[in-house]
């Protein structure tokens, strides 16, 4: 694939981010012919229509007000746009880390290091090598530097929400997508694409929330449901697709948040969730394969996932979930509960799920069904998928899920009473 680096002569600079490039595509598929690629650290100009121009052709672009950018028609492993000028604070973050003696490392740094890495976004990567390096014995620098790394691990595109843009025929539907912990945007771009041509009037709402946020972003993670309730205004009926405990969390959340949201919300669909009683061991293997996943494809993929198998790491974390008296664990629990104690009253539930799923196991997803049917006043429906792993459903299965949620979903829809919009 040909490197592509000229960019048009006017227009904003951003700089490329993504440690692997840009990967162009001519169309809005994963599948599509690539372009080309413009590589990291090379800068591309956006011009005011969001469009981006490099040897003569145009691709479009959907920008932020921060000035980061998701592209229509391209993907890789973490794709981002980033103003030149914005990475002041995380480069100086990075440099006072790698300078700092592993037994210098305080709280007030990790968390410095969890708003850059996680807020910025520029230094995400080299920032959590940097503290993966760190959890190399059961002390407490080890546990301070494993709780900002599984932080930044489970928010890989931080606090941002991202929404599709009216059509002028738009229906009064909202979707609304919650990744899995330790997902990113551009990991759910798949599901978010068979939306977009499938009910191409329906507005599509997409946020990844963190498994947990240390006390400093808090505010910016109860920011963040603000953010999903706001843009699902004007709608009449909301749907939800959660992944996991992570996205069935939210979804409580959300409830909690918004009387509104809860009284509009019309069908949900749980993928890969939910436990009721996630246990240590459980959150233990779940920031496992986040870190993990953050890694894999770098160079330093395969040390650290050989370091996260290893017993200082697995100490560490522990400490972690144990800390507070199990706060981790709560916050996760909390919007479960919430979503089983004040269910939405017009509100019915599709069940996607693994019969050999290694982390929610299919007997914990069942006790959460047999819960549900208990207070649900509208039909609770199931489908159970032979071998895919943990949320990889859509991929192994695509034609069946897809037949499945669509048909769902439009049901919900038709069911639905009428009334004013959220």
């Amino acid at each position: 694939m040909a490197a592509l680096e000229k960019v048009a002569s006017s227009g904003t600079l951003h700089r490329v981010v993504a440690r692997r490039g840009l990967k162009l595509r001519a169309e809005p598929s994963l599948t599509s012919a690539p372009v080309g690629l413009v590589p990291f650290g090379a800068a591309v100009a956006v011009d005011v229509d969001g469009a981006v121009e490099l040897e003569g052709r145009k691709t479009r672009v959907r920008c932020t007000p921060r000035g980061e950018g998701y592209a229509a028609g391209w993907s890789t492993w973490s794709p981002k746009l980033l103003a030149p000028d914005d990475d002041a604070d995380g480069a100086a973050v990075l440099a006072r880390l790698e300078a700092a003696e592993r037994v210098d490392v305080t709280p007030e740094l990790a968390g410095e290091c969890c708003v850059a890495a996680v807020c910025k976004g520029t230094h995400l990567l080299p920032i959590c090598e940097a503290l993966a390096a760190r959890v190399d014995a059961d002390d407490a620098v080890g546990a301070l530097c494993a709780s900002a790394l599984a932080f930044a691990s489970s928010a890989r595109s931080g606090f941002r929400v991202a929404a599709s843009a009216e059509p002028e025929d738009a229906a009064p539907v909202a979707v609304v997508i919650l990744g899995f912990g330790g997902s990113s945007l551009p990991e759910l771009q798949g599901v978010v694409d068979h939306y977009a041509n499938a009910r191409p009037r329906w507005r599509r709402v997409v946020a990844v929330t963190p498994a947990f946020a240390p006390p400093a972003l808090r505010g910016a993670a109860d920011a963040q449901i603000d953010d999903v309730v706001a843009r699902c205004a004007g709608a009449h009926h909301v749907l939800c697709h959660a992944f996991s405990n992570n996205g069935a969390s939210a979804l409580g959340r959300l409830i909690e948040a918004s009387p509104e949201f809860k009284k509009r919300l019309r069908g949900c669909v749980f993928d890969s969730a939910a436990d009721m009683h996630g246990d240590e061991d459980m959150m233990i293997d779940a920031i496992g394969g986040m870190v993990k996943n953050l890694f894999r494809g770098t160079k330093a993929g395969l040390t650290f996932a050989k370091a996260v198998d290893g017993p200082a790491f697995g100490a560490c974390v522990a400490k972690v979930v144990r800390a507070d008296d199990g706060a981790v664990l709560r916050i996760q629990t909390r919007g479960l509960e919430r979503l089983c104690s004040d269910l939405p009253p017009y509100c019915r539930y599709l069940f996607v799920h693994g019969a050999e799923d290694a982390l929610i196991r299919k007997p914990s997803i069942d006790a959460f069904i047999t819960l549900l049917r208990c207070f649900a006043s509208l039909p609770v429906e199931t489908v159970v998928f032979e071998k895919s792993p943990h949320c990889r459903h859509f991929d192994f299965y695509q034609a069946r899920y897809t037949a499945a949620v669509d048909a769902f979903f439009d049901g919900a829809v038709d069911k639905a009473p009428r009334g004013s919009a959220l």
